[in-house]
């Protein structure tokens, strides 16, 4: 992504961007915050890997932002091939920065997301429309810091089932303990395998073809990690077990067939490595990006 930036425009800040990224909608991606595994709620909560053009604005802590892109979704991270429908999709999002002067180092952070996206479904195109309603807060908690995020996102197709999530989760970092916590409620359409149970082709399914039915699912993580070596070379083993409660809701789905019961557990054992730093919130550009505006805020102290 390219990004000018044009600072003290009538009081605000104004910027664009373009090339290869987030559209400006939703939440920052799950990779860049705490957790393993992907919520199943990612394909409402984010609009990743497009062809975009963003324009943002800030003022007092304000900030609106509105984008147009490819809407046809990426098979891979090679995929360049979405620039071909640029402009068929937009997304705009509002967001409010706050703190509380009765305690230093609070942050707030809601926002309020739409998105419109134009794909090609076999040879068919459909519109999809997105919302989502986001609250972050970020605050110390004893000697650490503590950051939490409750999000809603919903979808809206003509002709199929409309899906939603409701999600919340929350991390402690504290002398280099990192205990984390998430649970996630949300419906998701099934697909017709393209194998038996028996086979590895069970697990495959073509995305473009209309859901055969849709299933409801609650998930409830908890994670633990430790901050073995400080930064900027950082070595962070961890452990992270689900527990995953799964029922058909429509069409007929049999959660026994698909998943062997209606309920399984996931263990999950390895280590993070960082090199430089902590992970920043990712999906927001120029005046509004994390990198710039500590280094804006820096050079301004300077001065």
């Amino acid at each position: 992504m390219l990004s000018v930036n044009v600072w003290e425009v009538a009081g605000g800040s104004v910027s664009l961007s373009a090339g290869k990224g987030f559209a400006p909608y939703g939440t920052s991606d799950p990779m860049v915050r705490p957790g393993l595994k992907y919520p199943t709620n990612h394909h409402l909560s984010q609009i990743l890997e497009r062809w975009t053009a963003n324009a943002s604005w800030l003022r007092a802590g304000w900030s609106v932002e509105a984008g147009i892109f490819g809407g046809q979704e990426p098979e891979g991270p090679y995929d360049f091939s979405n620039i071909e429908s640029f402009g068929d999709s937009f997304s705009a999002r509002v967001s409010r920065r706050w703190g509380l002067p009765s305690q230093p180092g609070t942050q707030w952070d809601a926002s309020a997301s739409f998105g419109s996206i134009t794909e090609f479904a076999h040879t068919v195109e459909e519109t999809t429309r997105f919302v989502n309603a986001a609250l972050v807060r970020s605050a110390p908690l004893g000697s650490g810091q503590l950051y939490t995020l409750a999000e809603a996102s919903r979808s809206f197709l003509a002709g199929h089932a409309d899906f939603f999530s409701l999600l919340a989760e929350a991390r402690y970092d504290g002398g280099g303990h990192q205990p984390y916590v998430r649970v996630e409620y949300a419906e998701r359409p099934e697909y017709v395998r393209n194998g038996p149970a028996s086979t590895d082709d069970f697990f495959r399914y073509e995305h473009d073809t209309d859901p055969v039915g849709t299933t409801r699912w609650l998930i409830a993580t908890a994670a633990y990690s430790f901050e073995l070596t400080p930064n900027p070379w950082s070595v962070r083993p961890f452990v992270e077990v689900q527990h995953h409660q799964v029922r058909g809701h429509q069409g007929g789905i049999v959660a026994t067939d698909l998943f062997g019961g209606p309920s399984f557990w996931a263990l999950s054992v390895g280590a993070r490595l960082f090199f430089g730093g902590d992970p920043m919130r990712m999906g927001s550009y120029g005046v509004l990006d994390s990198m710039t505006e500590m280094t804006r805020t820096g050079a301004l102290h300077v001065h």
